[in-house]
């Protein structure tokens, strides 16, 4: 049998069929479809093409850039996509006769990177720095999520009793180290050349986003002892310069030593992610 993943983003989906080995069989890349008839309309056709059919699927996981209440499977406010208290597994469930998650694309990213890892590890803490900030959290092999779906909202992380919890829908920490941040001062990748061109505002800029970031990576290290930290995000694709020095800082400056590295699986990773959660989950159910 086959699981399928997606991971919708605010301009673009991406599906991922696993077969019943857990490789990926078939991978597409579509605009978003912002209307859910239209968007269930694409999975048909994802789904129908040779040899795979409708029946083989054994179940699908899907990943949307919002807080969802993972019990019901209902977005609660998938901002990019104008979807607020939507239940969108509810839905899904109408149309296809399979079982359906649905969940935060970052921890779905986060169990994608965890397949890509050199070695295996029960420990993760995944950091996606884009257009906003948002990290998931793999314990002892499974997603930490918290009791209301809110674990990993680090956007929210404040370094003042006097910092906004909420500005223009982003959190306070979220205004200083993610895409939108950056943005303030130009395109981001800009941003970064001027950095290694040693041209102002950008060389200092960044030197603050950097150490902005390590120092929030020792605090989550001390707080959850992962044995991996990866880091995603469009903003990424810049760093990998600064990676080294982050290890090195991270690990002089918290309680347990960590290995810091850059995302392999990038844009497919949720829908990987998606794809392997509803595998596992039809395991356990097995």
């Amino acid at each position: 049998m086959y699981t399928i993943g997606l991971n919708i983003g605010g301009t673009k989906i991406y599906g991922i069929m696993l077969d019943p080995y857990g490789k990926i069989d078939f991978e597409e890349k579509v605009n978003t479809y912002p209307e859910i008839e239209d968007l269930i309309r694409w999975i048909r056709t994802f789904i129908d093409h040779p040899p795979v059919s409708l029946h083989e699927i054994a179940g699908m996981g899907v990943g949307v850039p919002s807080i969802v209440d993972r019990e019901n499977g209902v977005v609660l406010d998938a901002y990019s996509l104008k979807w607020t208290s939507v239940p969108l597994k509810e839905i899904l469930s109408r149309a296809f006769n399979f079982p359906i998650w649905v969940d935060n694309d970052v921890n779905f990213a986060a169990l994608g990177e965890s397949t890509a890892l050199n070695k295996k590890s029960d420990h993760i803490l995944f950091i996606a720095i884009g257009t906003g900030l948002g990290c998931g959290i793999i314990l002892n092999g499974h997603l930490v999520t918290g009791a209301k779906g809110f674990a990993g909202e680090i956007g929210f992380n404040i370094s003042s009793l006097s910092d906004s919890r909420n500005i223009d829908g982003f959190g306070a920490l979220e205004n200083q180290l993610s895409g939108t941040a950056l943005g303030e001062y130009g395109d981001p990748y800009e941003v970064f050349q001027h950095y290694f061109e040693r041209k102002e505002p950008g060389f200092t800029v960044i030197n603050q986003f950097i150490d902005l970031l390590t120092v929030q990576i020792v605090n989550m290290v001390n707080l959850l002892n992962p044995e991996y930290v990866i880091i995603s995000g469009g903003v990424s694709e810049s760093m990998e310069t600064f990676i080294s020095n982050i290890n090195k800082n991270v690990n002089e400056k918290s309680a347990s030593q960590t290995k810091i590295q850059l995302a392999q699986l990038k844009n497919k990773a949720g829908a990987i992610g998606a794809a392997y959660f509803a595998m596992k989950q039809l395991d356990e159910m097995n």
